[in-house]
């Protein structure tokens, strides 16, 4: 049941330093969600522009670094939620939120956390090493076949 997300944390991981855009760490962060929820599920013109992008390079870049943590498409654990990373040399910033009806976003759930980096991976890492002793350490049972 957690195969996406012990796999998700495994690949944060590695792309460590990989989740870079320009001015994610200068902007407030209800206007990157509001952007994101718009340049993503809004029927935008192509003059509307998201931090100096039309709507689909906006998208484009943040796929694209792997910025958006979830959703993962994992639908069970669908809520509306959204998480996202940002780091530079230093600093991991997450964005996280739920979303509502239409574009919007719930303001109330909207958090925003500021990390040291190497403290960011380290806890990523021990949670990581954490599960995989666990599910080594479980018994094994042979599948019984009808």
């Amino acid at each position: 049941m957690m195969a996406t997300a012990f796999g998700g944390v495994g690949k944060r991981i590695s792309e460590r330093g990989s989740h870079k855009l320009a001015f994610a760490m200068d902007a407030d962060a209800e206007e990157i969600a509001l952007a994101y929820r718009r340049a993503v599920y809004a029927d935008c013109s192509a003059s509307e522009l998201f931090f100096g992008m039309t709507a689909p390079q906006f998208e484009r870049s943040m796929h694209s670094n792997e910025l958006v943590w979830a959703p993962d498409g994992d639908e069970g654990f669908d809520d509306g939620s959204y998480v996202f990373q940002f780091e530079e040399e230093d600093h991991v910033r997450l964005i996280a939120f739920q979303s509502t009806e239409g574009f919007s976003i719930n303001t109330d759930s909207l958090r925003e956390v500021w990390l040291p980096t190497d403290d960011f991976y380290e806890i990523l890492q021990r949670w990581h090493d954490s599960f995989m002793n666990e599910w080594k350490s479980l018994p094994k049972v042979a599948e019984n076949k009808l």
